[in-house]
């Protein structure tokens, strides 16, 4: 094969071009028992535990798996930069991607072959989802990144499929990823078709609260896609107004009380290190670095517990400290797709990203890792008065992290609270 047409299959592998064709997805078999059904219908989940326990992950679908070789391909891309050193990194690159493609998990072949047959197959999704089936929990946060293209019916039909016995068995909320395509009519009546949500008559509409009365909390799902915009994607006359909503609503529901106030969105407001421009956006005059910031400071002012997040392909957690006292922020991004790289400077360029004025992340709590995972994060239920009269004091918010590597075992485990100060 020639290197033009080589490099060019590569690309498209790479590109995700391919894709099984645009299409309506139409639920197959029975009518699907989904307990979110009724969770959106009140907005509510009452589980009357002595806890609420919430399974949460992000970016299950499956991909390419040379999607995995994230510093090799940016290289690759210097091909098309114009620049000799863009050009030099291609051409030193190429040589490595076939290499590593190829040996010893002939991944490269068996993307060729999934390219043809345009349904991706690499990754973890398997695997994590046999875990999620068997924990028990009152209900499941997916992060985003459902689907490759939520353009592509058969897509959805090959996750209904797969995520069938766990969606009867618990409540589903999910957030919007940038994969999902809401930009799309095709792909946002998809994503209504499979996904239950409150407000469902407004397709532009993904954003909504849901109440967690045992633990006296609430959860909020936000749509990261639209406030950053990164392929602009969405027309300005739609975006901007969307945006300014979103943004009121969320200011206006976190400031409701609440014990626990969880911000569930796709993507990071603390980056991981393979999406640091998406909130940068373009010139002075793009508002997108703005709705970070404001984000970011609604979460300090309103004393949000925690910001859940997807779409860097890993696990990171990070307290972020801000004038009011601070909250953690939690990435959960290994539901199955193929494994983003930590770059050997992760840990440094993660503390020196750019926050507003008096933000600061607390280093000693920083931990990332690069595995397929969940979280499994439990609410405690609110004081109840014992038989004697007495109240039981609630305990803080505990969060595991299930790494899935052969067997799925907890590498991660702490406790929700803010970390003493340190000089």
């Amino acid at each position: 094969m020639k290197r033009g047409a080589l490099a060019a299959l590569i690309g498209a592998a790479a590109s995700l071009a391919g894709c099984a064709p645009i299409a309506r997805f139409e639920p197959v078999g029975a009518p699907l028992q989904d307990a979110a059904r009724v969770v959106h219908q009140q907005q509510s989940l009452a589980t009357g535990g002595d806890s609420v326990v919430l399974l949460v992950y992000g970016d299950n679908r499956p991909g390419w798996r040379v999607q995995s070789r994230a510093v090799e391909f940016s290289w690759l891309r210097g091909l098309k930069s114009g620049t000799v050193s863009g050009v030099l990194k291609g051409i030193a690159a190429l040589p490595i991607v076939l290499i590593e493609s190829i040996v010893p998990a002939l991944d490269g072949p068996r993307d060729a072959i999934d390219v043809m047959r345009k349904r991706p197959t690499g990754g973890g999704e398997n695997r994590v989802l046999r875990a999620l089936e068997r924990e028990p929990a009152s209900a499941v946060v997916s992060l985003g990144d459902i689907v490759q293209d939520g353009r592509r019916g058969r897509l959805w039909n090959d996750w209904w499929t797969k995520h069938r016995a766990l969606r009867e068995r618990l409540p589903y909320l999910a957030v919007p990823g940038n994969h999902e395509r809401l930009s799309d009519s095709t792909a946002r009546a998809n994503f209504d078709a499979a996904i239950e949500r409150p407000g469902r008559t407004d397709a532009w509409r993904q954003w909504y609260a849901i109440e967690l009365p045992d633990a006296e909390a609430r959860l909020y799902v936000i749509d990261s896609d639209l406030l950053a915009d990164v392929k602009h994607a969405y027309p300005d006359e739609v975006e901007h107004p969307l945006a300014d909503q979103q943004l009121a609503w969320l200011d206006a529901e976190l400031a409701r009380p609440a014990r626990f106030k969880l911000v569930a969105l796709h993507h990071p407001l603390v980056v991981a290190g393979s999406h640091e421009s998406d909130w940068e956006g373009e010139g002075t005059e793009d508002l997108v670095p703005a709705r970070r910031d404001q984000l970011l400071e609604m979460c300090a002012r309103h004393g949000v517990t925690a910001v859940l997040a997807g779409h860097e392909h890993l696990y990171q957690r990070v307290f972020v400290r801000t004038p009011h006292g601070g909250f953690w922020h939690l990435t959960s991004g290994g539901g199955g797709s193929p494994l983003h790289v930590l770059p050997h400077d992760a840990r440094t360029r993660v503390l020196a990203q750019s926050l507003p004025a008096g933000f600061s992340l607390d280093p000693a709590t920083l931990v990332q890792r690069r595995t397929y995972e969940y979280l499994r994060i439990v609410l405690p239920a609110s004081a109840r008065a014992g038989a004697d009269g007495s109240r039981t004091a609630p305990a803080s918010v505990s969060v595991k992290q299930v790494a899935i590597s052969g067997a799925a075992q907890v590498f991660d485990s702490f406790v929700i609270q803010t970390p003493e100060s340190r000089p």
